[in-house]
């Protein structure tokens, strides 16, 4: 009997398993069609002025009614965070947030390094790059990749909380986009 039941929780983990492989593997290949399809949306603009240090911009990709991609920016003098949001059926289901992080503050030129007495001055080169993903399913994150590109544990995560700021931060996105007052990207 134990052998029964050891066998039967193998295969329902299995299972598990294979439905969440494939929940990722329909939310990427949506992901990489509506970016394809990106051209043909309805484009509107966003100024986020007085959200961060440097300012921003949001945008938001219609596809007639139907949200497809919201996607903000945010500038600031030691990096920028970059977000995107895809939806299925109106709802967030990829989150990917990149962080940019200048080795100087924008305007620390070679001039200003040099009046500091510091060697290193603003380098675009020298930006680091750190990508994180949530994929999203019923409103729980499924899977989180971390910087690294590697799925991060989600054992001792506030997961729940996560997924409900990145839903709330979609909701909320979206709602400004609702105003009359958009520009139409053309």
């Amino acid at each position: 009997m134990t052998g029964t039941k050891t066998l039967l929780s193998c295969l329902s983990l299995v299972v598990a398993l294979s439905s969440l492989a494939q929940s990722t593997q329909d939310i990427r290949e949506a992901q990489q069609r509506i970016d394809r399809m990106l051209p043909q949306l309805q484009a509107h603009s966003l100024d986020m002025e007085g959200e961060s240090a440097e300012g921003g911009e949001a945008m938001a990709y219609f596809e007639q009614d139907s949200i497809r991609k919201l996607s903000t920016t945010y500038f600031g003098e030691r990096g920028k965070r970059y977000t995107a949001y895809y939806f299925l059926e109106g709802v967030p289901s990829l989150v990917e947030r990149t962080e940019y992080r200048y080795n100087r503050p924008i305007y620390y030129d070679q001039k200003m390094a040099a009046e500091y007495g510091d060697t290193a001055h603003y380098d675009p080169k020298k930006t680091q790059t750190e990508v994180t993903t949530y994929y999203i399913r019923n409103d729980s994150i499924i899977i989180w990749l971390d910087h690294e590109g590697n799925p991060a544990s989600l054992a001792g995560k506030d997961t729940d909380k996560v997924a409900q700021t990145l839903l709330k931060e979609a909701k909320e996105l979206l709602g400004r986009f609702k105003e009359p007052d958009l520009e139409k990207k053309e």
